[in-house]
């Protein structure tokens, strides 16, 4: 449990504002999306490698019998890796990485997200994380549920609800760029 409130403590100190405007006042603000990932990559590995395994199952369902559930499972999982994957790339990685911004201070060019629109940057600036959903599905639909894994299906599920903040707003938003992203796809 100390592992995933590692974890969950990297998430929701450094996505402050307070750690955003320490970073602007140190004059390292170029770095701060970086710094963000690679201390969530070291606590996520940390999470790996100390994790400790509850085998006692909560419930399992025969996939060895029920060639058909192996495969429900087997694609509905590769849908939601592949889902999260995509949606980094549609949110723009090197942004998310934190790689275009020091590529674009390098350049001497303006920070990247003021070349967004004041809707993605009002967006960006509380729902970086464009997974939810899936993680979630992950978490929970799965043929064997040890304890551990309710465990931490709970405790990252409760922390994603707190976490997301996308309101009326921002699915506006989101829609409107999704019917302009079809219409243009519609045009090839």
């Amino acid at each position: 449990m100390s592992l995933l409130c590692t974890f969950m403590l990297q998430h929701t100190v450094m996505a402050r504002p307070v750690i955003k405007v320490l970073y602007n006042k140190l004059g390292l603000s170029i770095v701060e999306r970086s710094v963000y990932n690679l201390t969530a990559s070291l606590a996520l590995q940390l999470l790996i490698q100390h994790w400790v395994a509850l085998r006692d199952p909560v419930w399992r369902i025969n996939t060895v019998e029920h060639n058909a559930c192996w495969w429900m499972f087997a694609i509905s999982h590769g849908y939601c890796w592949a889902t999260i994957y995509l949606g980094s790339l549609t949110m723009d990685l090197s942004e998310l990485l934190g790689i275009k911004q020091v590529y674009y201070y390098l350049n001497g060019w303006d920070d990247p997200l003021t070349l967004k629109s004041s809707e993605l940057q009002r967006l960006i600036s509380h729902q970086r994380h464009p997974s939810f959903v899936s993680f979630f599905f992950i978490f929970w639909v799965h043929p064997y549920m040890s304890v551990d894994r309710l465990i931490m299906a709970v405790i990252m599920t409760l922390y994603m609800v707190c976490a997301w903040k996308v309101d009326d707003i921002d699915f506006e938003y989101q829609e409107r760029q999704f019917q302009r992203k079809e219409i243009e796809l519609s045009h090839i």
